[in-house]
């Protein structure tokens, strides 16, 4: 098989694999690859804020776990109770030097949950904003990577989450 046959092959099966993943998905268990809080140098600061719906008709018990970060850095408790037909946020201070890090959410019931990175300035001029929702739960991964200027994938990677 040529390598641009290959290339292609690889792509074709990339985006109909992704298209099967929902943006945003109903779950017990949401995972945030990235979760950054802190303070640059220059004074501008980032913070995350996860914003947790309820779409049951039972209250949802939930905590976040950190990864890389501490829960001091969180603005309140990393357990939170989500009544029905209702939402919570919790937030990053954005007080202490810049850190990045995962995040785990874990709930009782189904819920919907989304993390917001946001940019200020030393001024607190917003800077940028945006939205992510959790990443699919997932025990192996296919990873594609540039080898040599090719594409080559790597297969069955164990993710600990």
């Amino acid at each position: 098989m040529t390598s641009r046959l290959r290339t292609t092959f690889f792509f074709i099966l990339f985006f109909l694999t992704a298209s099967v993943v929902h943006a945003q998905n109903a779950g017990t268990t949401h995972v945030f690859p990235q979760i950054v809080d802190g303070v640059w140098s220059d004074g501008s600061a980032f913070t995350s804020r996860f914003l947790i719906a309820s779409i049951g008709g039972f209250p949802a018990a939930c905590n976040i776990s950190l990864f890389g970060i501490g829960p001091e850095r969180l603005t309140a408790s990393a357990s939170v109770l989500v009544q029905p037909a209702s939402w919570e946020t919790i937030s990053t201070r954005g007080r202490d030097v810049i850190a990045a890090g995962y995040a785990r959410l874990d709930c009782s019931q189904p819920v919907f949950a989304s993390l917001t990175y946001s940019f200020q300035s030393a001024n607190g001029t917003s800077l940028g904003i945006a939205t992510v929702p959790g990443a699919p739960v997932a025990s192996n991964a296919l990873i594609p990577m540039v080898l040599n200027g090719r594409y080559q994938a790597v297969a069955g990677l164990r993710i600990a989450c």
